[in-house]
């Protein structure tokens, strides 16, 4: 929420016009994405190469106390109760993936207590790692696809062969 309060937001959507913006993240993947996003060349070319960088430059503002509030509604989401039926989902789960999901929460909700200013530092180099390494994938109508034939291809590369 931090990323997406400080960076996403302000840069895809109040900027650049993008409809909706979803990022994701746990230990096994990230995901960063747009939707109806009207300046396909501008966020791909100017926008996702610098976000690393403009995480860490709001980063350098944030006090411990804000950092407390995004702690505190992450912490609650992770300790929200869950009913008879989500539990069992989750057990079925744990087994069927040899993973046990309890205690990763309950691993989650140390380390979210224990989180400081100067931890989170380390994940702008999320966003770096993202757009140097990750896999890119634009999704259009055929009506932006004519406009933006380039971009599709060159975004898409590893999907067309």
């Amino acid at each position: 929420n931090l990323a997406e309060d400080q960076v996403l937001m302000p840069l895809l959507r109040y900027e650049n016009s993008v409809y909706s913006v979803m990022f994701q993240m746990d230990e096994d993947r990230v995901m960063l994405m747009t939707y109806r996003d009207p300046n396909l060349v501008k966020t791909y070319s100017e926008i996702y190469p610098v976000l690393g960088d403009k995480l860490r430059e709001a980063l350098k503002f944030l006090t411990q106390d804000e950092l407390n509030g995004y702690i505190a509604s992450a912490y609650t989401s992770e300790a929200m109760p869950s009913g008879v039926l989500s539990r069992a989902g989750l057990a079925i789960q744990s087994a069927l993936e040899h993973k046990d999901y309890f205690a990763e929460k309950l691993e989650n909700m140390k380390s979210l207590k224990a989180l400081t200013v100067d931890d989170v530092f380390e994940y702008a180099e999320i966003f770096d790692l993202l757009y140097n390494n990750g896999l890119k994938v634009t999704v259009t109508s055929p009506q932006k696809l004519e406009e933006a034939g380039d971009m599709f291809e060159r975004v898409n590369a590893d999907f067309l062969g």
